[in-house]
């Protein structure tokens, strides 16, 4: 193997090892969600993972939809190390770890678009979603925001604190049906939000430079 060849085969590994690690660790943060939402009593929440519903423009993936008599739960999952620096508006915020600073979208102004999804194709008022955003325990919260913001040491506990009740055990079960089958499933369907979730990030980030 000659130098060349040497050169190539690093920086083809460093590309595979910068776009499969951070898909494993997004992977192990939802399943460790996942695991933990399965602490919430059966009969009383419905649990639906990984759910994609259309928008005007695309569509939105959301990690994890709690739907109950108490309201339907939004849950955005970030497993993320080091201590989280954000306030409730800023387009960005900051992840420190060991004296480093790695910038990422405001998961509270994304949760928000999930929002929005959910109140458009369900048909229901906003006033009945909670959204979350919840971290790993690894991480220091240090953010600004009235939203729910949390560790997932505390997310059972959030969700079970909600306890003025707006749906009927019915209505529960017609919008878990509804969710189900608004649900983009399918080999296409991902392909089609990956191009659109790129793109997306890109006329962000070009937006996000012309102002600074």
């Amino acid at each position: 193997m000659d130098k060349l060849e040497y050169i190539v085969i690093v920086f083809l590994v460093m590309g595979v090892y910068k776009l499969v690690v951070p898909l494993v660790k997004g992977m192990l943060g939802e399943f460790l969600v996942r695991c933990r939402l399965l602490v919430l009593p059966f009969d009383k929440y419905k649990v639906l993972n990984d759910i994609m519903l259309k928008t005007k423009r695309g569509t939105t993936q959301i990690d994890h939809i709690v739907v109950s008599i108490y309201g339907i739960f939004v849950i955005e999952t970030k497993n993320y190390k080091g201590k989280i620096i954000g306030t409730g508006n800023r387009q960005e915020w900051i992840k420190s770890v060991h004296g480093a600073r790695y910038y990422f979208k405001n998961p509270v102004l994304q949760n928000k678009g999930h929002v929005r999804a959910v109140v458009k194709n369900l048909g229901i008022k906003d006033e009945f979603i909670i959204p979350i955003v919840v971290f790993s325990n690894e991480c220091r919260l240090n953010v600004k925001t009235n939203s729910i913001v949390i560790r997932l040491d505390k997310l059972v506990s959030t969700i079970k604190g909600v306890r003025t009740p707006c749906f009927t055990k019915e209505q529960v079960r017609s919008l878990v049906r509804q969710l189900k089958a608004l649900n983009q499933r399918g080999y296409i369907a991902k392909i089609k939000h990956i191009q659109y979730v790129r793109e997306k990030e890109k006329k962000r980030k070009s937006k996000y430079m012309t102002k600074y």
